[in-house]
């Protein structure tokens, strides 16, 4: 609006003031997709959306959905491009290098819970869709999804949330050094606490508990190792899905629950050491030894009393998992005459899940088994290699990889004594198709 300057001289008086619009010009304005980056969309929702979990940052992803069903202690469901990827099955999900995805899980296989993540610690979100990543592998059957974490603070920070359904959330994050804005050397924590009881007649009492600690030193000019370790615990009741028919006649509330004796307990402790080398001739390579240690018990009813019309159809999906791995990624890129780079990748790894007394039974009121389905140990082993190489000239790119992976699985059935093992190599190419798109890229 035009601005305007007008003049009076008794207080008594009425003054009527119409705004009068202005013209502004503005310049053009030229948005460059090839400019955007997963790093300011994913900074961008995290300070202005409703974020209580580093689950709801998914949805950042395009085409990725996430629902949430029995009790917010549990992995959301994920649904990307026209997957419906259950609780992980098909999309990779990473963060700072760690596998997030449970092989072998006793609820799914491919089981993704990221609630171990303070979503305030967050710094990039990578992704990708299809099966196209020479250096992705398992689960990578939708796309992928890559979370990296701050690698230093530059402030310290205290957060406290309230509102209904007796929720609460407090974050801190905090420097112990004073050389925090060093990046050669700094060393932070970060906390986060979150409950609530949601709006269900049968309170859902989710508690989560997490603990972040980072330390960075440079050894030199070429090297810079960063240790992690992180502890995260949560608790929680449900109320689970019920028969539209008792909400219909009024035997259930919307807000009811046929088992409110549904529910779970998980935790997960995490211990990373990361070694970035800067090499002669531009090449950087990085070796990542992680350990966790994962506790998973979850109490579900699908089906109520359809099996089992005295006790009810109660199941327990129980397990104790030991996570080791290894990962080793060699990057060199090399610019050569008339605007053409090259970018070569070579890398490789070891994950190792030795899962004990993972189960599968029926259970009444979560304590009392009535009937043991499943019982054992599993142990399996991934050993993987890959390369890629990448040829990039103004606006074409073309992409070549090979990744050949090597499965070992063994299960010790605890209720027959039985042993069973196998063994499975396979190995994936990688194409592709020149891009002429400013932005876009184009696999097959």
């Amino acid at each position: 609006y035009t601005t305007q300057e007008i003049e009076f001289t008794s207080h008594s008086g009425l003054i009527n003031i119409v705004m009068e619009p202005n013209i502004i010009d503005l310049e053009d304005v030229y948005v460059n997709g090839s400019h955007l980056s997963p790093l300011s969309i994913a900074q961008i929702d995290v300070n202005v959306r409703s974020v209580n979990s580093s689950q709801d940052v998914l949805r950042v992803v395009p085409g990725l959905f996430i629902a949430q069903h029995a009790g917010g202690g549990k992995s959301e469901q994920i649904f990307l491009r026209g997957f419906d990827a259950d609780h992980g099955t098909d999309v990779n999900v990473t963060v700072d290098g760690l596998p997030v995805n449970m092989v072998s899980q006793a609820h799914g296989q491919g089981y993704a819970d990221l609630h171990w993540v303070i979503p305030e610690l967050i710094s990039k979100v990578d992704f990708g869709k299809g099966s196209y990543y020479a250096d992705r592998g398992d689960f990578t059957t939708a796309g992928y999804v890559e979370f990296k974490t701050l690698s230093f603070l530059d402030k310290n920070m205290v957060k406290v949330e309230a509102g209904q359904f007796n929720t609460l959330r407090a974050v801190g994050m905090f420097n112990l050094l004073d050389e925090h804005i060093n990046q050669e050397k700094n060393a932070f924590v970060a906390m986060e606490y979150f409950t609530t009881d949601g709006a269900f007649d049968h309170p859902q009492h989710l508690n989560r508990i997490n603990l972040f600690a980072r330390y960075n030193q440079a050894i030199n000019s070429h090297h810079t190792l960063s240790l992690t370790a992180s502890v995260f615990n949560s608790g929680w009741d449900q109320s689970g899905q019920i028969p539209l028919s008792s909400v219909e006649d009024g035997t259930l509330s919307r807000w009811g629950s046929l088992d409110p004796t549904e529910g779970g307990a998980t935790s997960r402790y995490n211990l990373s050491a990361k070694l970035m080398s800067q090499l002669n001739k531009g090449g950087r390579l990085s070796n990542q030894i992680y350990y966790t240690r994962y506790n998973f018990d979850l109490f579900s009813n699908f089906t109520f009393f359809l099996h089992d019309s005295i006790n009810g159809d109660q199941i327990r999906q129980k397990e104790g998992r030991n996570l080791f791995g290894y990962n080793a990624v060699y990057d060199k890129s090399m610019s050569l005459a008339r605007e053409n780079k090259i970018e070569t990748q070579l890398g490789g790894g070891i994950r190792i899940d030795d899962i004990n007394d993972s189960q599968l039974l029926h259970t009444m009121k979560r304590y009392e088994v009535i009937d043991t389905t499943n019982f054992g140990d599993i142990n399996e082993q991934n050993l993987n290699v890959f390369g890629k190489i990448t040829w990039l000239r103004k606006k074409w790119m073309v992409n070549l990889g090979l990744r050949f992976d090597a499965f070992h699985f063994s299960y010790l059935d605890k209720t027959e004594a039985d042993n069973t093992k196998s063994t499975k190599t396979q190995a994936m190419p990688e194409a592709g198709s020149p891009v002429v798109k400013p932005g876009a890229t184009a696999l097959i």
